[in-house]
This record gives C-alpha cells, sequence and structure tokens, in this order.
C-alpha cells in the first residue's frame, strides 16, 4: 500500500514540476517581448524628452556645470604652470653653460631677474590685439589683429571689461589706467584726452615689456592720432596699427 502511494506521489509531483516549467517559460517569454516593445517605443520618446529637456533649460544646465568646468580650468592652468615651473628649474640648474652666463649677463643689464627672462623666452608675450576707442562714445576707430586667434566673442567681452574697468577708475578718480586681466590675456591701457588705445597680450609679460608697450602705444598716439578721429577712417588707422604692431611684435619675439 505503501508503494503504490509512493508512486502516486511521485507521478502528482512530476506533473506539477511539468506545469511549473511551462510556466516559468511563458512568463520569461512574456518579459522578454515586454522589454523588447518597452525599449523599442520608449527609446525614441526619451531621447526626445532629453534633447528638448537641454534645449528648454541651456541655462540651467550651464549654471550647474559652470563650477566644475571651473575647478578643470584651475587645474589644467596649475598643472602647466607645474610644467613651466620645471621646465624653468631646468634650465636654472645649467647656470655654468655659456649660454645661461650670457642670459643671466641680459637678465641683470634689462634690470629683471634670471628667472623672469627664462619664462619671457619659454612664454614669450604676443600683441594678439589692439584697439583705438573713443573715450566718449565707446565708437572703435581702428582695430589690430595679430593672427585673428582670439573668438570675436572673447573680444566683445574683453571691450565690455575695458569699458566697465575704465568707468569705475573715472568714478573713483584713480588717475591713469595702466593694465587689467583678462582670463589668461592681459590687457595694457594707453588713456588720452579723446581716446584710449588697449593692447590685448598673450604670453609672460614682465615690467620691461609692459613699459616698452605702454610707451609704443603713446608713440603711435602721437604721430597717427593727434588729428581728430572725425577725419580719419577706420580703415586707415587700422593699416597704420598693423605698420606698427606687426613691427613690435617682430622685434620683441
Amino acid at each position: 500500500m505503501d508503494d503504490v502511494l509512493k508512486k502516486l506521489k511521485e507521478i502528482l509531483l512530476e506533473e506539477d514540476r511539468k506545469t511549473q516549467e511551462k510556466i516559468t517559460r511563458k512568463v520569461d517569454d512574456l518579459q522578454n517581448n515586454i522589454d523588447e516593445l518597452r525599449n523599442e517605443n520608449l527609446k525614441p520618446v526619451i531621447e526626445k524628452t532629453v534633447r528638448t529637456e537641454l534645449k528648454e533649460s541651456k541655462d540651467a544646465l550651464i549654471e550647474a556645470i559652470y563650477p566644475l568646468i571651473g575647478k578643470l580650468i584651475r587645474k589644467f592652468v596649475q598643472v602647466e604652470f607645474e610644467k613651466l615651473s620645471e621646465n624653468v628649474d631646468k634650465q636654472l640648474d645649467r647656470t655654468f653653460s655659456v649660454q645661461n652666463i650670457r642670459k643671466q649677463l641680459i637678465a641683470l643689464w634689462e634690470g629683471i631677474s634670471h628667472k623672469d627672462l627664462i619664462i619671457k623666452e619659454l612664454i614669450p608675450p604676443v600683441v594678439e590685439e589692439v584697439f583705438v576707442i573713443d573715450q566718449e562714445s565707446g565708437i572703435l576707430h581702428g582695430k589690430y589683429s595679430h593672427n585673428n586667434t582670439i573668438d570675436q566673442d572673447v573680444i566683445a567681452g574683453m571691450l565690455t571689461a575695458i569699458k566697465s574697468f575704465i568707468e569705475d577708475a573715472f568714478q573713483q578718480k584713480t588717475g591713469s589706467l595702466d593694465m587689467i586681466e583678462y582670463g589668461t590675456f592681459k590687457i595694457m591701457i594707453q588713456n588720452s584726452y579723446k581716446f584710449y588705445l588697449t593692447a590685448i597680450v598673450s604670453g609672460s609679460v614682465n615690467t620691461k615689456y609692459k613699459t616698452q608697450l605702454l610707451d609704443y602705444l603713446e608713440l603711435f598716439a602721437e604721430q597717427n592720432l593727434t588729428q581728430s578721429l572725425d577725419n580719419l577712417s577706420e580703415t586707415d588707422i587700422s593699416e597704420k596699427l598693423k605698420t606698427y604692431f606687426d613691427q613690435f611684435n617682430a622685434t620683441n619675439k
């Protein structure tokens, strides 16, 4: 009797097991079909939604990632300065070479440090842009561009920075203007009665170079801008700027 019951139990359990396997397979097939349909139908919708959100929330996105970009830029600048410092130190270590002794004598003659001279050679300063700007209206009367390497949006930002800086300086009555920094550029400002000359410089700028450039800006103004700017076309002034500052860049390589 026990054997009959045991056999019957095995038969029933076997049937249950087969039924469960069939149900499991059907559920798996159904899940796979659902996943396929979901991917096919939802993927285009999700992509379109993301594109729309990015387009409509551009300012918010920029505001969110701006601090991160700033950190990345600062890190990049830090690494580059570390590389520069290593290169300078390597050059300074070669103190007893004839060439290095000559550089030390040149630095002593020019009144700058030996390290400043080496930095100037590693990252030579270049006048990238020069502007002649009306003192009252802010109108651009002439422009020089070294290689048209600076983006026009950056230049517009620089002009805004120059304008704001000059307005603040006049309000505070700080006297003559000199130099401001804009990102990686130095902006030299030579002030006059009815206009001001601004030179945007890349590279390493020491005191001697800065003095030379400001003197050169003043010389250009004396030789070319003594008459009313209304009598000079922007093209004429720009051509004169090109002649002068191509020569200045070539001389200071």
